[in-house]
Formats: C-alpha cells, structure tokens, sequence
C-alpha cells in the first residue's frame, strides 16, 4: 500500500499505512492547484480543486493536510461548506501503529474534516488557504551513512522546497492522484516539480510556471531557486540541467551522462516512464531522487565521481520507486534494486574484478555494522538511518538480487525485471510481486529463497573444514556455523595452473557437506566463494582493515597526546571534539589518564605522533607489511608521514580482539581543515592522508590470507 507521504527516494521513506474500511472507499482522482509563493514572508497561499470518488454516497470526508494552514474557504458548487481541522485526531485509518515513530513523521498533520451539502459518490471541493514554511536549511545535513536532519519545507529567498510530510495539499491513505499546479512567484524565482511543464511565462514581473502530472502519483515536491536551465534531448525525452549560475560549467557533462544513462536503461529495464528527467541543484545538501528528476546539492553535483555513480542511481530510480511504487507493508525493497541496477551495475560494466570488490564490501559492511541487536529482516526495512540499516537495506538486498540472478541465470532474471516494471509501473509492489514474477518467468518454486533471505534476519556464515587430493578427485568439506541453516548455492574456483582454471558450483544445505570434483593432477588452490557471489558474513582474515571497523564499534576512547606543545594539544583537542560531536560512546581521556586494562579492553583513536603521546610505547605493535611505528614517526610504504601539512589516518587491526586502533597525526603545521567532519565518509578505505585539509591518498590496504582459500603442496 502507499504511505500518505509518498517516497523520496534515497533519503525519505514513511512507515506503512493501513485504512478502515469506511475510508477505503474514498480517493482524491485529481488536484488541480494554483499556488501564489511570496518569499519575503515565507509564505505561500493556494487555491486547490480536488475532485474526490466513493463507492458509495458519502455526506464528509476526511484527509490529512498541515496543522497550522490558515483555511480562508471551503466550497463546492459555489457553496460554503463546513469544516473542521483537528490536530488531535485517530490515527486508526492512516496507520498500523501510532508509536513514536509515527507521531514524528506526522507532527505536521492535521485531520480535515468537511460536511457536504448532500450524500455524493463523485463530486469537486475547492479550498482556499496558505501556511508559512521557514525551517532552518542552514541545520540540513546528508550523508551516505545516515540521515541527520530532514528540511520538510522553506520558502524564502534562498529557494523553495516543500516536502509532501509537509502536508501542503490535501492527502489520503492509499490514494494515487493526478496534479495540474500553476505557480506564480517572483521573475527571479524558478519553480520545479515532477511532470511535465505546460507554460513558462513571465506576467507582469512575475513567472508563471504551470506543470501537469497525468499519471496516478503517489506525491509532490515543489522546489525552485536562481536557475539558469540548459536542455537536450534523448529521443522525445527532454533533458534538464537547473544550475545556477556558478554552475553552469558543469551542465554540458550532466546532460551527456544522463542521456546514457537513459538509453542503458530503457534498454535494460523498459521504456523511461516520463517525459522529461532535470538534474537539479539545490541551495542546502540534498541528494534526492524524485520522478523525472534529481535534487543535489550544491558540494555534491561538484564532486567529479558523482556523474559516474550517484547521479545513475538517481536516474535508475525513475523505474524502481518513482514509477514502480514500494508496499512497505512487505518491506522496502527499492534501494537494494537499484543498487544493483545502478552501482552494482557500474562496476560489473568495467570489470568482472571491481564487481566481485563492490560485493566483497557490501558483505564487509553488513559483517561490520549490523550487530545482532541492531539486525533486523529485510521485510522490516523501510529506510536507511544509520549505517547498520544501510547495510541491510542497500547492501544485503542487493546481494539478494544477485544471489537470484545467480540461480535462475542472467536472461531471466533481467526479463523478470522487465514483465516486473510492466506490470507494476505507477502501481505498489511488494516482495512477493517480485517473487511471483521471477517464479512465472523462470519456471521455479522460489519460496524458500524469498523465506531466508527477506522474512530471516542475519546473514550465513562458512567455512572450509577440510581439503585434500587423493585418487584423481579433490575432495571439500563445507560447513555452515549459524544455527539456522540456508539453501546456499556455492561458487568454488579450481585453479589448475596460473592461467587456467575452472568454477564448480555446489548446494550446502546441511550444516555440513563434502563435495569431490575429478582432477588428473593436484591443482595448485581452491577458492570458496572467490568473487563473494553470497551474501555472508566474512570473516576477519577475508577482508582488508578498514576504518568501518571503529566507526562500527559504539563504544571507544580518542586519546589525546601528553608529550606535545600546549598550542600542539589545543588542535588536536578541537579536533577531538568535532570528530565525537554527537557520538555519546565515544569518549576523550588524556594518555597519562589510560589504564592497561583501557588499552586492552577498548577501540582507540590515538591522537598525535609516536613523538608527541606516549601511549604508543605501551602498546605491542604488530608487524604490518604496510605500516610502521617508528620511535618519532609512522612509516607507511617506508614513506614517513604526517607531512608538515598533513593529516594521516590509518587503521591498525588487533588480532584475536575486536578492538581497533584508529591512528591520527597532523603535520607541524597542524592544517586539519574539515578533515574531522568528513572522516566518516571515508569508511571503507585502511589509509587516508589529507594535505592543507583536502584528501589526496585513500587506500585499501590488501589481505594477505584468507579462510576460504587453501593452497595445495607442490612437493
């Protein structure tokens, strides 16, 4: 079913809706809305006629629209009607449970409820009425981990964005509309918003821009700013960039990528669902994706790697979420497609080697981050909050994807997805369309597959107990160490010399099996799982050191150093301070104040060089191919760090313990910059170095070993 605020994809996801049967049988078919914005009083004031439709005659109807809406009229046919807002209202017919959660994403709602002048099946209401918006963009903060404050609506002279979990027009449960929206505001003010544009003109100092939506929407941004708009086209579909000024040296490689990026997947998937597709800036961080167009912030739409990533992801969107909707009674399984339609994708077009690494880390996130109080079944997910529910809701269900294209075989799976975007496009789906669908296509029973890995939370876990050469035929033992036990379908690679080997594929369906596989002679290695084709947990030796690693642990100490200049110190005590902001486990104590017992039982950021804090002569460091502790500095590739204007970071891997050290030096001339803000966007690499505050190394580290490999004697 629909959420009354509809999906804003990649950021905004509201919890499942269900209706009592009385409000059931009513829906709003159309809303036809000339919208007057005034940015000085942040105000916007709205005449909106919505055509409704029952099953039977009805005397009231009820939907959900802004508490605090200054309501001028109420009328159909030319008569007044009555009516009543109340912010206290039953939740019953607009969700399944009024928690917490549910109070939060609907704080702005009230219920209206309007008496009509006789019983109605069909018929046209009109109201007349404004509402202020003036939250605080400069709070606005978005990140790939987490979502951290959400802007649901502004009007003012930096722009416009008004989210539907504003409540800006009249909504319903379960109700798909059609949208005509005329907005007037100032010349200086260019408005935006899904469907396509009728008008543009400007009248008397004013733009009037007139957008028509005439397919069943489940939503509607409205955002807008200083735009200068560049256009191309892709066959009859029309490509926009809305830039700003400063900006308008990157709009030529935008419309070139997104005309790829629309041919790939009409080609993939099926015809593009809209008539256009606009990449727009936005004045505070965003990176949304909404139908027939993405909204990125002003840093993002910058960064060179985005055109190649992010903005696929946004346009591959326009299938999997905008017009191919979410039942998010059965789980949000949105993300985890499109990660795999899109960054998946991306890395699998390049080589077959950068996408078994793109799995590797999807597998790496969900070992790090999804702890067992924080792990949850996919049927569950409904939007990303933090890094453990990224790791469930993009990364587990795109290995889950994968894992289905892998036992039904690549023509069917895409043509799956194919009859799959047919059949539900502008409708709701849930898992179970997407099962019956693969089911019809491939011919197969898929219910167990759909069991364990959408309605189980966790993950399996392997291991290689045994593996020998005797009598012609090498001979492997499997086993599965969780409880409850998968149907997995295995890869193992048998490498026969350098340049030539051969993948067999077996079942594990008990805890354990042995398999045996006929070879005139000894091979020289088997691989389980090479290119991480299963989701899984990894384990410790598979996968290279990375800082994920303490960002995942909830509880750590940063030490700051004792041995450096009070100048030396009061850096590294402001970058203490920006780094654990926010984060309550996360605690600062000085060297001389830490305890063996603190230094054996916790995660460690270590602040300063070998030479300024003297923690480091009381820890027993490991020997490490890539780095060293030396007695003044660090050595990392038998290259000294930190530079004069450097900021180093490293991750440094305990044996045996799931404690890290996280190590992080400046240079003499202590140019941090923002580098504290922006560690966290750097998770998955081992190795990071910063000079004058911008990233110019990141590295991963390489693995030297790993439990699923065995390498047979030669002699």
């Amino acid at each position: 079913m629909n959420n009354i605020i509809p999906r804003l994809i990649t950021l905004i996801m509201i919890f499942p809706i269900l209706l009592l049967a009385d409000q059931a049988t009513i829906s709003i078919t159309h809303q036809s809305m000339e919208i007057r914005l005034s940015p000085d009083e942040h105000l916007a004031s709205i005449e909106n006629d919505l055509q409704f439709k029952a099953l039977n005659p009805i005397r009231e109807i009820k939907f959900l629209l802004n508490k605090d809406v200054q309501i001028r009229k109420v009328e159909s046919a030319g008569k007044s009607l009555s009516f009543k807002l109340t912010e206290e209202f039953d939740p019953a017919p607009y969700t399944k449970e009024a928690d917490s959660s549910w109070q939060k994403e609907y704080e702005d709602a009230a219920e209206l409820q309007i008496t009509l002048s006789k019983p109605l099946k069909e018929g046209k209401i009109t109201l007349i009425y404004s509402f202020e918006a003036q939250e605080d963009v400069d709070q606005a903060a978005f990140s790939r981990e987490y979502i951290a404050y959400k802007v649901k609506a502004y009007i003012g002279k930096k722009g416009v964005f008004i989210s539907p979990g504003h409540f800006w027009y009249p909504t319903l449960p379960d109700n798909l509309s059609r949208f005509d929206i005329l907005v007037i505001t100032p010349d200086t003010l260019q408005i935006l918003t899904q469907g396509k544009l009728m008008l543009e003109e400007v009248v008397d100092n004013t733009l009037q821009t007139n957008w028509k939506i005439d397919y069943p929407a489940d939503g509607v941004h409205l955002v807008g700013s200083r735009y200068q708009v560049q256009e191309t086209k892709y066959k009859d579909i029309s490509i926009f960039t809305y830039f700003f000024p400063e900006s308008q040296d990157l709009a030529e490689s935008y419309l070139n990528a997104c005309q790829r990026y629309l041919g790939m997947y009409e080609n993939l998937i099926g015809p593009y669902p809209f008539s256009k597709f606009a990449v727009v800036e936005n004045f505070f961080p965003t990176g949304y994706g909404m139908p027939s167009y993405t909204l990125l912030g002003s840093q993002v739409i910058r960064l060179p790697f985005i055109i190649y990533t992010s903005l696929g992801h946004e346009v591959a969107h326009n299938w999997w979420g905008n017009s191919v909707y979410i039942d998010y009674n059965s789980g949000n399984w949105c993300e985890g497609l499109t990660t795999y339609f899109a960054d998946h994708y991306y890395k699998e077009m390049k080589n077959k080697l950068e996408a078994a690494q793109y799995r590797r880390d999807l597998n790496r996130d969900f070992t790090v981050y999804v702890k067992d109080q924080k792990d949850f079944p996919l049927s569950d997910f409904s939007e990303r909050t933090e890094s453990a529910s990224r790791a469930i809701g993009y990364g587990k269900s795109a290995l889950v994807f994968h894992q289905l294209r892998q036992i039904i075989g690549d023509s069917l799976f895409f043509k799956s997805f194919q009859k799959f975007y047919q059949d539900f496009k502008f409708k709701d789906a849930s898992w179970g369309d997407i099962q019956r669908t693969a089911e019809a296509v491939s011919g197969k029973d898929l219910d167990w597959f759909f069991e364990q890995w959408i309605q189980r939370k966790g993950a399996p876990q392997l291991e290689l107990l045994s593996t020998q050469y005797r009598d012609g035929q090498i001979e492997i033992k499997l086993k599965q160490l969780q409880e409850d036990l998968y149907h997995l379908y295995i890869p193992i690679e048998i490498l026969q010399t350098d340049s030539s080997s051969v993948v067999e594929y077996v079942w594990l369906k008990e805890q354990e099996q042995m398999y045996q596989f006929p070879s005139a002679k000894i091979p020289l290695m088997v691989t389980v799982d090479p290119y991480y084709d299963l989701l899984r947990k990894l384990e410790k030796d598979e996968i290279p050191p990375t800082l994920s690693e303490i960002f995942a642990q909830e509880e750590a100490l940063v030490v700051l150093p004792d041995k450096c200049s009070p100048g030396a110190l009061e850096h590294y005590q402001t970058f203490a301070n920006t780094m654990t902001d926010g984060e309550e486990g996360v605690k600062i104590v000085k060297a001389q104040e830490m305890s063996d017992s603190d230094l054996e039982n916790n995660s460690l950021y270590i602040l300063g060089t070998p030479a300024e804090n003297s923690i480091f002569s009381k820890i027993a460091w490991e020997e490490d191919s890539a780095f060293k502790v030396g007695e003044n500095q660090f050595q990392i590739h038998d290259n000294s760090i930190p530079g004069p204007d450097d900021v180093s970071i490293l991750i440094h891997r305990r044996s045996n313990s799931d404690e890290n050290i996280c190590l992080i030096a400046m240079g003499e001339n202590y140019k941090a910059g923002r580098v504290a803000n922006l560690m966290r966007h750097y998770g998955k690499y081992s190795y990071l170095l910063f000079t004058d505050g911008k990233n110019q190394i990141k590295e991963i580290f390489q693995v030297s070993k790993s439990p699923m490999i065995f390498r047979f004697s030669q002699n």
